[in-house]
């Protein structure tokens, strides 16, 4: 039971209770910003520079509406060989929903505005059946049912300076809401006729400020330069987490192990033994990001940016400790969750905009998305998952008596993602609409089931925006 409680805990749950992201670049918003790869800190001058620079909204021209009236999403992750060769785990996410609204009204040298955003939504909702996995050969079916959804709203005003001709300033406030959601069910069917139950639920909600301070600056007519700040502050949330595995069969059970857990405390029950767990946490993690770009304005048809994005790391260290009240037994393990952990990244971002015709604009992107989990070599992954066959699934180290510490382990994926931008945009003195397809791909180290050796994980993402915008 226990190695069976361990096993699908990692394998099922691999993306944990925080929601999380293994990169740091999330959507794209705005017609302009979105068909040049998000390489816009240095131009900003419409509604969308309240998210990339609110100091470039400050040149704006005109008054603005903006909409991203559609936004199709398709992620899927595929896991190479997980329960054997040729036997794949795939997960796949659509959404379709728009994901940026906002506006702006220019007042002499003040601008101000009020934007919408969904940077974060996904949604996996699926079902599997598994015959005869190759690196199970106790079971003869796994059946897996496994529907998450992660989420993630940022709505606040903005306001704009125009110091000088040259220099501009800005702010924008965003009240953020992150929320996660997963529910799996899963049955293992073994060859002397057991069957093994676990239900899973994780529920967590999260509330937070991310304040953007921006500056841009006209260096000549034809350059410019944009820097912009945001940081994610936390300020609230609650926690959820349940746990149930039984076993019934002609050798095996009936038995049975409950788990509970939100932010003010946690239990383990198991056949008269209780075991005290720490709270849970709805923290996420509290990231800084960076953006510094530039914008050369070629003539009045061409532009090129350029943008470099640098997302620090994070570190929260908690209690992560559990007592058993039976056998007086402590566990002890490292402080700081993996799952609250974050690599710092460095990103850049190229774009450019040409006018085909006076009313017809190509817009092109090339952007990175570096994954923000602590690399781990194929050989580190699986001296892990030999470590924990030999001892039964368990990585815990027995110090002396009714004391063990447990080694933490890493994330689940490591990929860096490429990713390219098209749009394609009819403009007039007043209006516009644009169409912009994204695509992000690549290929790293998975250890979804960190009983085995580590798979090859492929990520593929597509994208498309329909936007549109008003100007008066």
């Amino acid at each position: 039971m226990k190695l069976f409680l361990r096993f699908f805990l990692v394998l099922l749950a691999y993306q944990s209770l925080n929601a999380d992201t293994f990169q740091n670049v999330n959507g794209f918003f705005g017609e302009r910003a979105a068909g040049m790869g998000g390489a816009y800190s240095a131009i900003s001058d419409d509604v969308s520079g309240t998210y990339y620079n609110p100091g470039g909204v400050a040149f704006a021209q005109n008054s603005y509406y903006s909409i991203n009236a559609s936004s199709y999403n398709q992620i899927k992750v595929n896991h190479k060989n997980l329960f054997g060769p040729g036997q794949n785990y795939t997960r796949n996410s659509r959404n379709y929903l728009p994901n940026f609204i906002g506006f702006i009204k220019k007042d002499g040298k003040l601008t101000y505005g009020f934007s919408v955003l969904n940077p974060i939504n996904q949604s996996f909702d699926q079902s599997d059946r598994i015959i005869l996995p190759i690196y199970r050969r106790s079971l003869s079916q796994l059946d897996i049912s496994f529907t998450e959804e992660n989420f993630r709203l940022l709505a606040g005003p903005s306001a704009s300076y125009l110091l000088t001709d040259k220099l501009g300033i800005g702010l924008t406030t965003y009240y953020m809401y992150d929320s996660n959601r997963t529910i799996i069910t899963s049955n293992e069917n073994q060859f002397n006729d057991n069957v093994t139950t676990v239900t899973e639920q994780n529920r967590r909600r999260t509330s937070g400020i991310i304040p953007v301070l921006g500056i841009q600056y006209m260096l000549t007519e034809k350059f410019s330069l944009g820097l912009s700040m945001r940081r994610i502050y936390v300020t609230g949330g609650n926690v959820s987490y349940r746990t149930n595995v039984t076993t019934a069969g002609k050798t095996g059970g009936p038995s049975s192990i409950a788990i509970q857990s939100t932010e003010d405390g946690g239990g383990k029950a198991d056949t008269f033994n209780l075991t005290i767990l720490s709270p849970s946490t709805y923290q996420i993690p509290q990231t800084t990001e960076m953006r510094f770009g530039g914008a050369f304005f070629i003539n009045r048809k061409f532009t090129v940016s350029a943008d470099a994005i640098y997302t620090s790391g994070y570190w929260m260290k908690i209690a992560n400790n559990t007592y058993n009240t039976k056998t007086g037994s402590i566990g002890l393990t490292d402080p700081y969750a993996n799952d609250l952990r974050r690599n710092q990244t460095l990103n850049y971002s190229i774009g450019l905009e040409y006018f085909i015709m006076d009313n017809l604009v190509l817009r092109l992107g090339h952007f990175t998305n570096r994954s923000n989990n602590e690399k781990t070599s194929w050989g580190e992954a699986a001296w892990f998952a030999s470590y924990r066959q030999l001892n039964k699934a368990s990585t815990d180290i027995t110090l002396r008596d009714n004391l063990t510490y447990t080694i933490p382990e890493k994330r689940e994926q490591y990929i860096n993602l490429m990713g390219y931008s098209v749009g394609i945009g009819l403009e007039n003195a007043r209006n516009s609409i644009s169409l912009t397809l994204m695509i992000q791909n690549g290929k790293g180290l998975g250890t979804i089931d960190r009983n085995q050796l580590p798979s090859t994980s492929i990520y593929r993402e597509s994208t498309a925006y329909l936007s549109g915008s008003t100007r008066y």
